[in-house]
C-alpha cells in the first residue's frame, strides 16, 4: 500500500500503522496536551480513522479521557504514547515522533495563546482553534505577550536603557565591573591569589571608574586581601 508508515509505542509492545495523507499537521500548546506530552509544544497529525490500524498489542493499549473531546491512548508497559481519538472531529491525533518514517510538515499552531514559549517560524498561530475545527479563528502575533507578562499600557514605549550608563565590559576576571571585582579580590585573596591580580584589577578599575577612582579601588582590595590564606599563612 503507498504512503504507508509503521509507528510503534516506546518498548514495541505496540505497533500500529497510518495510511493515505494526513488532513492536517501542526504544533499545539494547550495545557492539557503539554501536560500529556510532557513537553511545552505536542506536534500533531490528524488522520481520518480508517487510516490508522493496530497491527500488534491492541490488548496492551490503555485509554485515559479527562474529558470528552480527546480519549488518550498509551501502551501499559511502558507508558508510551500511540494516538489519540477525537471523536467530535472525527479524526484520529498521530503522534509524529512515533511513526519514524512520517515527515512532520506542520502548517499551524493552535491554542497560541496557552503557549510556554513562542515560535518564531513563520506560521499562522491561531488563538484557540480554526473555524473550520470549532475555533474562534482568531490568529495571534508570534511573539505577543504570554499570559501573565503583558507588555506596556498602551501608548507607553519600554524604558530604553540610560546612554550615560555604561555596559560593563566582558571577557573574563579582568574586565569584570568594578564591584563585581572588588568581591572576587576578597575571594581570590584568601586562596592566595590576591597579589598576582592586583595590577589587573587596576587596570579593570581604570576602564570603567577611571585613574583616580582605580587607585582607591586597588588600595581598598589590597586590604582586604591581606590577610591570611587557607593555610593560616600572611598573604
Amino acid at each position: 500500500m503507498d504512503n504507508t508508515y509503521k509507528g510503534s509505542c516506546f518498548c514495541g509492545a505496540v505497533e500500529f500503522e497510518v495510511s493515505g495523507t494526513p488532513v492536517v499537521m501542526g504544533y499545539c500548546h494547550c495545557r492539557d496536551c503539554a501536560a500529556w506530552a510532557a513537553a511545552p509544544i505536542n506536534s500533531f497529525s490528524f488522520w481520518p480513522p480508517d487510516s490508522v490500524r493496530i497491527t500488534k498489542g491492541e490488548d496492551n493499549i490503555g485509554t485515559y479521557n479527562k474529558t470528552e473531546i480527546s480519549y488518550r491512548k498509551f501502551c501499559k508497559t511502558c507508558g508510551g504514547h500511540i494516538i489519540t481519538d477525537i471523536p467530535s472531529f472525527n479524526l484520529v491525533d498521530v503522534f509524529p515522533n512515533v511513526v519514524p518514517g512520517l515527515e512532520h510538515k506542520p502548517t499551524l499552531h493552535v491554542n497560541y495563546a496557552s503557549r510556554t514559549v513562542s515560535v518564531k517560524d513563520g506560521l499562522p498561530k491561531f488563538k484557540d482553534l480554526p473555524t473550520e475545527f470549532g475555533g474562534s479563528g482568531e490568529t495571534l502575533p508570534e511573539e505577543a505577550d504570554r499570559p501573565g507578562r503583558a507588555g506596556p499600557p498602551a501608548g507607553h514605549a519600554r524604558p530604553a536603557r540610560c546612554p550615560d550608563r555604561p555596559r560593563p565590559p566582558r571577557g573574563g576576571p579582568a574586565l569584570l565591573a568594578p564591584a563585581q571585582a572588588r568581591r572576587d579580590a576578597g575571594e581570590w585573596g584568601r586562596h592566595g591569589y590576591g597579589r598576582t591580580l592586583e595590577a589587573t584589577m587596576g587596570n579593570a578599575f581604570a576602564a570603567v571608574d577611571g585613574p583616580a577612582t582605580a587607585s582607591r579601588s586597588v588600595g581598598n582590595a589590597r586590604r582586604r586581601v591581606r590577610r591570611r590564606d587557607v593555610m593560616g599563612r600572611k598573604i
